[in-house]
């Protein structure tokens, strides 16, 4: 309850019977999370009725958004400013990654361009002997 969205962390360890540490064989992967997660709504619903289950983002689309942003997005009660944040981080990270892109290019590039001028200048040098 220390957070704008009342919401609880279960920490378990995923021990096998034969003492392996395998939540997957525990659990069942994502789609054994999402039915645990799914089945345990369904009985604390019945005692509070107004728990609202989160969304897959399988459904919603949405992307990660890095802690410290969500917590200043979660202090502004303007919720047109909330959806313009998320919409201008998502332009940025695709600015970022653009510009990413081309600058590994660049350097592929360079490093391409070293080498022939290293092998050329290796040449000259071996004529000139």
């Amino acid at each position: 309850m220390d957070e704008k969205t009342p919401h609880m962390h279960l920490v378990f360890v995923p021990l096998t019977d034969d003492g392996r540490l395998s939540a997957k064989d525990i659990i069942g992967g994502p789609a054994g999370c999402r039915k645990w997660q799914d089945e345990f709504h369904a009985r604390m619903v019945e005692a509070f009725p107004d728990l609202l289950r989160g969304e897959p983002v399988e459904e919603t689309g949405r992307e990660h958004i890095p802690t410290n942003t969500l917590k200043a997005m979660n202090d502004l009660e303007d919720h047109d400013l909330k959806y313009a944040m998320v919409t201008e981080l998502k332009t940025l990270r695709k600015y970022v990654d653009s510009i990413s892109d081309r600058l590994k290019q660049e350097i592929a590039d360079l490093t391409r361009e070293e080498k022939t001028k290293s092998i050329k200048e290796q040449d000259w040098t071996e004529r000139i002997r």
